[in-house]
């Protein structure tokens, strides 16, 4: 064999230089319908540093940019765009679920997942959509120098995004394996939420007919459901970048995209926990040593607020320190004890 492979004429490599995302051709930029300076009090803010030096637009696709000048804490501008929607919009749970799970093997103005990252690396910039059970958006970050490029990607993944029918096709196998041959971890995953949700879709797995049967084309559609259209978006840019500086940028690359005109209609999907007491001991399959973990879980409803989620976090912070202590110092009965 070895032979035969040295006998055999092969082309030399030949290193064609690392893909750039082309830049977009836009005939004219959109248009701010609404300007105005922001303070906390004008979005009920009262537990964080009052917004100095922030401006509200109003964009005529539908869009809200808030622009906060903050310089001398980082070095990046932080990006963060959400609209309500996710899992609620119409059509199958699971075919948006598995779209997420897609998400990081999207082809973005023509490039992969892995050129769209060496292209981020190259001008220090970064951006991801994402998707959950009640909203969809972007994430990300850009140097100032970087801008140009950072909105001209973040247009491209609202106008020029495919998926690749050999990646899909590998992603999907992947998951067919883990259909067929689930781990221990995810066994014992899934009969713990069977037991603390009355109904939990959230955590089903994909069926092999879904897995099997859906398409690129699909794929695409589902994506362009979700992120083709701006209207109800609002982008969040906080960093050292002067609003004027963002103001033609913002109405080049996002003001330009085109609207729909009409609204997903919304549908949103609970899990209740279950009520009263409930002790589960699972047995692991095929286990191989005496280690053992212990959780508890306890729940409770309140009101959704920046204080209520503080005063959580710092519950659990003092538990979690209670607990290290007694637990592992005084009676050395676990490794790691957490919240």
């Amino acid at each position: 064999m070895m032979a035969q492979v040295r006998e055999t004429e092969q082309e030399p490599f030949t290193f064609t230089g690392a893909k750039e995302l082309e830049p977009i051709p836009i005939d004219a930029p959109g248009k701010i319908v609404q300007s105005r300076s922001v303070s906390s009090a004008d979005y009920g803010i009262t537990h964080e540093v009052p917004l100095d030096s922030t401006t509200e637009w109003t964009l005529e696709n539908g869009v809200k940019v808030v622009w906060k000048e903050e310089f001398g804490k980082r070095s990046n501008v932080q990006v963060e765009a959400f609209r309500a929607g996710g899992y609620a919009y119409p059509g199958e749970l699971n075919q948006h679920r598995l779209l997420n799970t897609f998400l990081r093997h999207l082809t973005v103005g023509g490039l992969s997942y892995s050129e769209l990252t060496g292209w981020g690396l190259r001008n220090k910039l970064t951006l991801r959509p994402f998707l959950n059970s009640r909203s969809e958006g972007f994430s990300g970050s850009f140097a100032p120098g970087s801008s140009e490029p950072f909105f001209t990607l973040l247009h491209t993944f609202f106008t020029d995004v495919s998926v690749d029918e050999k990646k899909l096709e590998h992603v999907k196998e992947q998951l067919l394996k883990r259909v067929a041959n689930p781990s221990p971890d995810t066994l014992y995953k899934d009969s713990v939420n069977q037991r603390m949700y009355r109904d939990n879709r959230f955590v089903e797995g994909f069926s092999e007919s879904l897995l099997s049967s859906i398409t690129s084309r699909e794929m695409e559609q589902l994506y362009q459901s979700h992120f083709y259209n701006p209207r109800g978006f609002t982008f969040i840019f906080s960093g050292p970048m002067r609003t004027e500086e963002a103001k033609p940028l913002v109405e080049k690359y996002i003001a330009s995209i085109t609207a729909q005109a009409e609204e997903q209609e919304l549908t949103y999907i609970d899990s209740p926990f279950t009520t009263g007491e409930l002790e589960y001991r699972y047995q692991a399959p095929d286990v191989v040593s005496s280690k053992a973990t212990v959780t508890q879980l306890h729940h409770e409803t309140c009101d959704y607020t920046a204080e209520n989620h503080l005063l959580n976090r710092v519950t659990a912070y003092i538990l979690s320190s209670r607990y290290l202590k007694s637990i592992r110092e005084d009676k050395g009965g676990t490794y790691h004890v957490g919240d």
